[in-house]
């Protein structure tokens, strides 16, 4: 959109599943998860009022806890996905009912779903008693606007196993619906309906995140000089001096002549791609 977007306010979403047909008992109805987000509304001069709310719900990042699959939320082959959105008091706004069938997806590959809610309203009810079009209008010219949408993402890593992963991203009115409002809901799959997915590639997104979210955590600072060991954030480190696999020398190897151990330091970190490590936290 050509305006800026407002303050993001706060929500949450509340996904869950129902599976239908023949599925494992544990995916009948497995736990909900609550994940939240923020979402914006725009003001747009062309339109009265503003526009609805707009946000994305990031799976990725609230599911890297996850062994299985981290980022992932595992779904039946066939059901109806089950997505509350609240607002901060925790009070219900909308609730997405999805129902979906992906028992024919093959295993590496990945499908989205897209459902668009459109309100119908009739130019004879929102017109003035007054006009003098009312006379040239038909009772069956009723005017759509999105009202409601909803996009999510399925893979399938391996045989029988189906993921809701990536990001789902909402679209939700502002207000109520009236009385007049009467909604038309319009599924869509992707085109073609499944196409290749390489986990290899998602996998390194997750596990980017999970060293993002971990950023804060106290980590080994080695001090060459005073070959000193204290915990400190990343940012404070200074690791110029520090090579993984340097030999520390003693003071009775210096007299003998003879070959220089490893001192228990060195030993330790003997190994570790610590360099690599701290490139990538600091980019």
């Amino acid at each position: 959109m050509s305006t800026l977007p407002s303050k993001p306010l706060n929500f949450i979403a509340q996904i869950g599943v129902l599976g239908l047909g023949k599925c494992k008992s544990s995916l009948r109805c497995p736990p909900h998860v609550t994940i939240p987000f923020p979402a914006y509304f725009y003001t747009v001069p062309e339109c009265e009022g503003p526009s609805p709310y707009v946000g994305q719900v990031d799976i990725e990042a609230a599911l890297t806890d996850k062994k299985k699959f981290p980022g992932g939320y595992r779904v039946p082959p066939r059901g109806q996905l089950q997505i509350v959105i609240k607002n901060a008091n925790n009070t219900a706004v909308k609730l997405f009912l999805v129902p979906y069938d992906v028992t024919d997806m093959p295993p590496g590959t990945r499908t989205f779903l897209r459902q668009k809610h459109y309100s119908k309203t009739n130019p004879i009810d929102d017109a003035p008693a007054s006009s003098s079009n009312n006379a040239s209008l038909k009772p069956d010219q009723d005017k759509e606007t999105l009202r409601y949408a909803l996009h999510l993402h399925i893979c399938s890593p391996s045989k029988d196993k189906f993921y809701l992963y990536k990001n789902i991203r909402v679209v939700f009115a502002n207000r109520v619906p009236d009385g007049k409002e009467k909604l038309r809901v319009e599924v869509q799959y992707s085109q073609p309906k499944y196409t290749k997915w390489v986990q290899g590639d998602y996998g390194k997104r997750v596990g980017l995140m999970k060293e993002l979210q971990e950023r804060n955590r106290p980590v080994l600072h080695v001090d060459m000089k005073g070959a000193n060991c204290e915990s400190n954030s990343p940012a404070d480190m200074n690791w110029s001096n520090y090579s993984p696999t340097r030999v520390v020398p003693s003071p009775t190897s210096a007299t003998t002549g003879r070959s220089t151990p490893e001192s228990m330091l060195a030993v330790k970190l003997k190994g570790l791609d610590v360099g690599s490590g701290v490139d990538e936290q600091t980019r």
